[in-house]
């Protein structure tokens, strides 16, 4: 079921691409959204390196995605 789920993901997201590139739609309201950064700075300070945001990850396009969990 969850693999269902990615499918579709990426097959939304493959059309909205085309119907921008093809120019049937002006814009795509999702690209206009501020960006977040990806890398955060390392909480600690001796560690000298940028972490990703890990926090997100059921957000990200993988099939393990759950709505509703926090």
């Amino acid at each position: 079921a969850h693999y269902g789920t990615l499918l579709l993901r990426l097959e939304s997201t493959e059309y909205r691409l085309k119907i921008y590139l093809d120019g049937t739609v002006e814009r795509l309201e999702e690209l206009e959204w501020e960006r977040l950064p990806y890398f955060i700075e390392c909480l600690d300070k001796e560690i000298p390196f940028h972490l990703p945001p890990v926090w997100n990850w059921r957000k990200m396009v993988s099939a393990s995605y759950t709505p509703g969990l926090c």
